[in-house]
């Protein structure tokens, strides 16, 4: 909110009313803000300011530029202020020279237009783009459809008004060869501004034309040719749509859309047409155009680019209009500027804009080093704008304007942080509150936009700028987890949704606790790629949890069944030790059975049948069967006193004992 006026004090003094008067003139106009008169009149909003003070006599420049801004009658103001000039001048008695340098270096006007674009009675001071503006009347001379395309700050507004409109209307004073000029800034309702406009040439009724072009688009050319025909026969009306990409942007209906190209398509195109048409688009809405089915034709063989300045362009820009003044630019001073511009998108407002306040700390008749430095140079430009946009924007807009300027940012490790490009669909400008901020940081002439990225206008904004900076460094650790989010989307989308780039592990943990602890905004496909990497987790996690659960019943049924062979061997083994020692002693048992049978028979085999039984099974009954099995018989004494006995009976005795 502008801070109020400071009330007039002090007695009724000619000079008061004077300043009285301007605040009552400056009030019936609507209370437009000195910053807004600026812009309008070129002179400062403080010089304004003071001429409303009541403090001095303002210049009569300066007091013509406020009555004029304000709707004033002129002629009336001129006479006032050279009635109170004389009756000062007869007050105070006559000036010194000093006095008089001053005053007239007050009068002196500024070359330079700040942060407006230069208009066609500013062509004078429109130095540094004579090769771009010789290109766009010879491309508006062999086409008579024309499309002047470039990025945001690049001049095309001023290329357009005093290159291009300057010089047909030169043309037309000079040799009438030319015919009528009419701009248009589409707006909300193109279709009324072109009657609007066409109105103040025809004299008709602008109601009247805006209802024509409803009704059929062929009738702006049929107005055109009647205009036409009350001039030369080679006489042709130049039509120029500055900002026309405010027809996507502003304009709400599609349909008066329409009807507003088909009508600049149809006077062109057509074969008795007498219009020429140039459009000053902003690169970042050629897709727009392109995607228009009668502008993508047109536009196939009619564009012309608009580069940004070279330095020696630049140099013409600075250094040309103060020459015209009679006021020379201090080497210094030049090197300084365009080094802090040089290789800047979008840096010629800046450097008008600090051109303008350097120019009115003007030393004598040079612009100096000290002068810039004075003013703050581009840095405190960008500072002053950056902030005045911000604070504007409402309450909702602004965390999504420092959401988009923080990934403009590129982060340094052991350097400074830099300005890095994004792509709108990075941005997510298909958010209509999104574009909202990108359009008014844009108009601010804070971000260029080109094609389909944007980046700052200026580095300098990023080092400058204390909000930015604060920003930068409150969550540094959490900007960097979002630079590794950002390039991990790049590489998800690139690898067309591959599964295996989503996040794991750590980093997930990470991304999502810094999501769940900071406010920050999630792009859609941010958003997307978080929840596929979670989803993917949980999935896997789950599919662990199965596995490991899966694991463990095996590993129960396998301890079961070792358990179960361990038991059924040991019982085998039992098993196998019971019958080995029931067949043993029943082959005993029955082995001294026969031993008694035998001990006559056979004495011999007797003897051997116990010493069987006694190996599988030492039995009692054995044993005995054994020990009387090897008494032998008094009618085999004989033989048991051979030696060959006695020695086999020796043996066996030893084997038993």
């Amino acid at each position: 909110m502008p801070r109020p006026e400071r009330p007039l004090d002090g007695d009724d003094t000619p000079l008061l009313r004077f300043a009285a008067g301007l605040r009552r003139l400056r009030a019936s106009a609507g209370n437009p803000t000195y910053r807004d008169l600026g812009a309008q009149t070129h002179y400062s909003a403080a010089s304004l300011s003071e001429a409303a003070a009541g403090r001095k006599l303002p210049s009569l420049p300066v007091t013509l530029a406020y009555v004029k801004a304000c709707g004033g009658d002129m002629v009336e103001w001129e006479r006032n202020w050279s009635e109170l000039a004389v009756g000062q001048k007869a007050e105070n008695g006559p000036s010194s020279p000093v006095d008089e340098r001053k005053r007239r270096e007050d009068d002196r006007r500024c070359p330079y237009v700040g942060a407006a674009v230069f208009r066609a009675e500013d062509a004078e001071y429109f130095c540094g783009r004579d090769s771009a503006i010789a290109e766009l009347t010879g491309r508006v001379r062999k086409q008579r459809f024309v499309a002047l395309v470039g990025r945001s700050g690049a001049g095309k507004s001023s290329l357009l008004r005093a290159g291009l409109i300057a010089r047909a209307q030169a043309a037309e004073h000079g040799s009438g060869s030319s015919g009528p000029v009419m701009l248009i800034v589409p707006g909300r309702h193109p279709l009324e501004e072109c009657a609007v406009h066409l109105a103040k040439l025809t004299e008709d009724s602008a109601a009247v034309l805006r209802g024509e072009l409803s009704e059929d688009p062929v009738n702006l050319h049929l107005r055109i040719r009647q205009l036409m025909a009350r001039q030369s026969f080679d006489a042709e009306m130049l039509v120029v749509v500055d900002q026309f990409e405010e027809v996507f942007t502003a304009c709400q209906d599609r349909d008066e859309r329409d009807l507003f190209i088909a009508a600049l398509l149809h006077a062109a195109q057509t074969a008795t047409s007498r219009t020429r048409v140039v459009l000053g688009v902003r690169s970042d809405f050629s897709v727009n155009c392109a995607q228009h089915p009668l502008l993508a034709d047109a536009l196939t063989d009619a564009q012309m680019l608009l580069d940004p300045m070279s330095a020696q362009q630049l140099r013409q820009a600075i250094v040309q209009p103060a020459a015209q003044s009679g006021v020379t630019v201090e080497a210094a001073l030049l090197a300084a500027v365009i080094a802090d511009a040089g290789g800047q998108a979008g840096a010629l407002p800046w450097v008008s804009r600090v051109m303008t306040e350097t120019w009115h700390r003007c030393d004598g008749a040079a612009l100096t080093l000290s002068g810039y430095e004075a003013s703050g140079g581009i840095e405190h430009a960008l500072v002053r704008t950056a902030e005045t946009a911000y604070l504007e924007l409402a309450d909702r807009h602004r965390l999504l304007a420092r959401d988009l300027l923080l990934r403009l940012v590129s982060l340094g490790e052991d350097n400074a942080d830099t300005k890095r490009r994004a792509s709108r669909c990075e941005l997510a400008l298909d958010c209509p509150d999104a574009a909202v901020v990108l359009e008014r940081l844009t108009q601010a002439r804070l971000l260029a936009v080109d094609g389909a990225t944007v980046e700052f206008a200026h580095g300098g904004l990023i080092w400058c700028w204390p909000r930015l900076r604060d920003w930068l460094t409150r969550d540094r650790d959490g900007l960097r987890i979002r630079c590794r989010l950002t390039d991990a989307v790049d590489s998800w989308e690139a690898l067309h949704h591959d599964a295996g780039a989503l996040y794991r592990g750590t980093r997930l943990a990470l991304t999502r606790e810094w999501v769940a602890t900071t406010d920050v905004t999630l792009t859609p496909r941010e958003k997307r790629f978080l929840e596929d990497s979670i989803a993917a987790a949980e999935r896997e996690h789950a599919t662990a949890l199965r596995r490991t659960r899966r694991l463990r019943v095996l590993l129960a049924l396998l301890v079961m069944l070792l358990l179960v062979a361990a038991f059924a061997a040991v019982y085998a083994l039992c098993i196998h030790q019971m019958v080995a020692e029931q067949r043993g002693a029943s082959f005993a048992e029955k082995a001294a059975g026969d031993t008694d049978i035998l001990v006559d028979a056979d004495p011999v085999l007797a003897g051997q049948l116990p010493l069987e039984a006694y190996r599988p099974a030492l039995l009692r009954d054995g044993r005995s069967g054994l020990l009387t099995a090897g008494t032998p018989p008094p009618s085999t004494a004989s033989r048991w006193a051979s030696p060959a006995c006695c020695a086999t009976e020796r043996s066996e005795e030893v084997w038993v004992v």
